[in-house]
C-alpha cells in the first residue's frame, strides 16, 4: 500500500492536491512512517473540513475564503500561504470558438457527485438558462457523458457542449464568463 511505499521510497517532500490524499499523509506522518514535509495545495475557492491536516507542514490556499475556513479548522495562520489555483504557465488559445452567447463552463470532477442532470436540464429549458452557452466538462464521468449526450441527441448544437477529460482545462476557463465547479 501507501505506508510502504513511503518507507521504501523515503521522499524528500509529499504535495498533496486532495484531501483524502493528505488525510492519509497526515496519518502516515503522525505514526512516524513518513518524515518528509507535507504541502497541501488546495485547487477550490473554499476548504472542506478534511483539509485541516495538523501534520501538514504548509497550505497553499487559493483564495482569502479558503485562508478563513483554514484558520477556522484549527489551521495555524503561519502555515497557510495565498497561491491561487495552480496553473499550467503555457500560452493558450481558444479551445472552443467564442460566440454571440455568454459563457458558462460545467465542471464537477470525476467521482459523480456533481448535479450534471440537473444543470443540463436547466441549460435546456430555462428561458434564461438559454440565453447562454454551456460547456460541460465531465472528467473521466463516462457514465455521466453518456447521459448527457443521449439527453441532447444533436438538439441544442453550438449552445450546450459536452466534454469528457480536458488535457487543456485552461484553455476553457479562458473562453469562459463564469464558471461552476465543485
Amino acid at each position: 500500500g501507501i505506508g510502504s511505499r513511503i518507507r521504501r521510497k523515503k521522499p524528500d517532500a509529499v504535495v498533496a492536491t486532495h484531501a483524502f490524499a493528505l488525510r492519509y499523509l497526515d496519518f502516515f506522518k503522525r505514526n512516524g512512517i513518513l518524515r518528509a514535509p507535507i504541502y497541501a495545495v488546495i485547487t477550490d475557492y473554499w476548504v472542506h473540513r478534511y483539509w485541516a491536516a495538523p501534520e501538514a507542514d504548509m497550505y497553499f490556499a487559493s483564495s482569502d475564503r479558503a485562508i478563513a475556513d483554514l484558520i477556522g479548522y484549527g489551521i495555524s495562520p503561519t502555515k497557510i500561504v495565498m497561491s491561487g489555483i495552480p496553473i499550467r504557465e503555457e500560452p493558450t488559445h481558444l479551445a472552443a470558438p467564442r460566440s454571440h452567447y455568454k459563457t458558462i463552463l460545467v465542471m464537477g470532477g470525476s467521482a459523480g457527485l456533481f448535479p450534471y442532470d440537473e444543470l443540463l436540464a436547466a441549460a435546456r429549458s430555462d428561458r434564461r438558462a438559454r440565453l447562454w452557452r454551456w460547456i460541460f466538462v465531465f472528467g473521466r464521468n463516462k457514465a455521466a457523458l453518456a447521459r448527457a449526450r443521449r439527453q441532447l441527441v444533436g438538439r441544442e448544437e453550438g449552445r450546450i457542449l459536452l466534454r469528457g477529460y480536458e488535457e487543456n482545462i485552461n484553455e476553457l476557463m479562458n473562453t469562459s464568463d463564469i464558471l461552476v465547479s465543485k
